[in-house]
């Protein structure tokens, strides 16, 4: 579940296989394509309304309640890649990956990822700059769970135990040369500028 301000999304689960190597290129095809999605997002932020992008024509786009206009929920956060177009940052067929572009509309907002650890090998979530290149990420095993929730990705932990939540949060500015201890679910996303837009990739390996 993604959370800006009051807004929600759900993270997915899907599964699928990519089948080809890295290719920048299309990586850089695939961005310039989610900045064009970003048109409208851009100009609800010139109205400090904070917008979701990737809808799909199943979206789920009902309000939570009577009074939650701005931000409705919704499941359109993460956007679809056409594998046979782009295969960005993979150099193993058994990566899933979703990418989603945001702009947080004034700044000091944070994005708010909320979440469980899925049943697969390995997880990450990944900022990157629209350029190309990562900026920041952060590994299964260095995400704290939440209270109550155990991380199965931690050495000696059950892979299995069905409590495995956890909360991350998507912070503008570039990342610190050495990540704090006391802040180890921040992802910074570059630029703090109001309406700059990011790059988020949720990253899985194969399943258990």
């Amino acid at each position: 579940m993604i959370r800006i301000n009051n807004s929600r999304v759900f993270v997915p689960n899907q599964k699928e296989e990519i089948e080809s190597p890295i290719n920048w290129r299309r990586l850089k095809a695939f961005i310039a394509e989610v900045t064009m999605r970003c048109v409208y997002l851009l100009s609800l932020c010139l109205l400090g309304i904070t917008s979701l992008l990737g809808c799909s024509d199943g979206s789920d786009f009902r309000p939570t309640n009577d009074n939650d206009l701005v931000t409705p929920r919704t499941d359109c956060f993460w956007i679809e890649y056409d594998k046979e177009k782009y295969n960005f940052g993979q150099n193993d067929t058994g990566a899933t990956v979703w990418l989603a572009a945001y702009a947080l509309p004034e700044t000091g907002t944070r994005l708010t990822i909320e979440g469980a650890f899925p049943y697969a090998r390995f997880m990450s979530l990944i900022t990157y700059r629209l350029a190309g290149g990562t900026l920041d990420a952060l590994a299964d095993r260095d995400i704290l769970a939440d209270s109550g929730s155990i991380n199965p990705f931690v050495e000696g932990n059950p892979r299995n135990d069905p409590s495995r939540r956890y909360h991350v949060t998507v912070a503008a500015g570039p990342p610190p040369v050495e990540r704090d201890s006391r802040n180890d679910n921040v992802l910074y996303g570059g630029p703090s500028e109001a309406g700059s837009i990011g790059v988020l990739a949720y990253r899985v390996y194969v399943p258990n």
